[in-house]
């Protein structure tokens, strides 16, 4: 499958407030919309993610849909890829670096007793190619919009996190925030919200990262043109919130494991900053309806 994604004033975000775990009704534009948040049920099954989270955020534009499959190849000194979705179990020759085994970029996040859910905060001006924010800087994004939030530690490129405490009312949520690459060669921070307590988040080294929902409830009823509607917002939100973006960005998408992965080949981003083949695995997050990490797999 794969999408010809005809942009005609393509996003449209606010930072808006980070989701309190109760508020997990809303609605979409564009087929993709939120800051990359979601809700995981405590008894829900890994992997199984939501949706979005800015407020307002998401894309205008029409879809051109084409059958057409991406290929992948597998090397034997690389980490092994999924399984077909057609349910035949023989394995998809995706090409994964080792050092992804065990991450957030190929594992599914082990289920927690409560609420559970990963959020992206992307960043933007000055704040776009930063490489460290300290606790305060975590706690003073304009993303969480009024939540109490205190935050202690520096979140870093280099691998720290900053340990937060998000309350909702009488409701106090441990969250651990690392600051994260994104494409376009800027700067994310991801947020891992866990009642259980804070989640050490394994996450692949240098690698881009992005993360988005879609609109479908369950992992099973999940199709490639979902995960290009995903795999959209996820990657060109690196580069800006809102704005006209090209006239056609192409993605094509293979889903593998009944749709807990996939690999989507993007091209036609802007100066090609998000063009690159990227591993999509599914994780909970802040709204129903399936939610990816997407990684960008080295060129």
């Amino acid at each position: 499958m794969m999408m010809a994604v005809m942009a005609a004033g393509a996003l449209v975000s606010a930072c808006g407030g980070a989701p309190a775990p109760d508020a997990v009704e809303g609605t979409q534009a564009g087929g993709a919309q939120g800051q990359g948040a979601v809700a995981a049920d405590a008894g829900a099954a890994a992997g199984a993610g939501t949706d979005a989270v800015a407020e307002g955020a998401g894309r205008d534009g029409d879809r051109d849909s084409q059958g057409k499959s991406a290929e992948h190849r597998h090397d034997a000194d690389r980490g092994s890829g999924g399984h077909r979705a057609d349910g035949s179990g023989e394995a998809a020759p995706v090409d994964l670096p080792v050092d992804w085994e065990g991450t957030i970029s190929t594992q599914a996040l082990p289920v927690s007793g409560g609420t559970q859910y990963l959020l992206m905060n992307y960043l933007y001006g000055a704040q776009q190619t930063s490489t460290s924010l300290t606790g305060d800087e975590v706690a003073g994004q304009e993303f969480f919009a009024g939540q109490q939030v205190e935050c202690e530690g520096v979140a870093s490129l280099a691998g720290s996190s900053a340990s937060c405490l998000l309350t909702d009312g009488s409701q106090e949520l441990p969250l651990e925030a690392r600051l994260v690459p994104t494409a376009f060669g800027h700067s994310a921070l991801l947020l891992s919200v866990d009642e259980d307590g804070l989640t050490d988040l394994s996450i692949p080294q240098d690698a881009p990262l992005a993360f988005w929902g879609t609109e479908v409830a369950e992992l099973e009823d999940v199709t490639a043109a979902d995960v290009e509607g995903a795999a959209f917002s996820a990657v060109l939100m690196a580069d800006r919130p809102d704005g006209d973006v090209p006239p056609e960005i192409t993605i094509d998408c293979t889903m593998l494991d009944g749709g807990a992965h996939a690999t989507c080949e993007v091209a036609g981003t802007p100066d090609g900053g998000g063009d690159g083949t990227w591993y999509a695995t599914a994780q909970p997050g802040y709204r129903p309806g399936v939610s990816y990490v997407f990684s960008e797999l080295p060129a």
